[in-house]
C-alpha cells in the first residue's frame, strides 16, 4: 500500500513539473514587434530608454538586432524651433 502511494505521488510530481513554465524562456521572448524582432525584457527596457514604444514596434529586425544589446546607446538632444 505504501509503495503504491509513493508511485502515485512520484508520477503526480513528474506531471506537475512538466506542465510548469520555465522562467528563463519567458524573459527571452518578452516582446515581439510588428516585424518579428524578438526582445528580452532587459533588451526592451534598454531600447525604451532611447526610443518610444511606437518606434520599437516598427523597427526592422536588422536594426533591432544591431541595437538590442548595446548598453551605450543614448538619446541625442533635439533642438526645437
Amino acid at each position: 500500500m505504501q509503495k503504491k502511494f509513493f508511485n502515485i505521488m512520484a508520477i503526480g510530481t513528474i506531471i506537475i513539473s512538466a506542465l510548469m513554465p520555465v522562467n528563463a524562456s519567458a524573459n527571452e521572448n518578452y516582446y515581439t514587434n510588428m516585424n518579428g524582432a524578438v526582445l528580452s525584457q532587459e533588451q526592451y527596457d534598454n531600447l525604451s530608454r532611447v526610443f518610444d514604444k511606437t518606434t520599437i514596434a516598427t523597427m526592422s529586425v536588422s536594426l533591432v538586432d544591431s541595437l538590442k544589446d548595446d548598453k551605450n546607446i543614448h538619446q541625442v538632444a533635439q533642438e526645437t524651433k
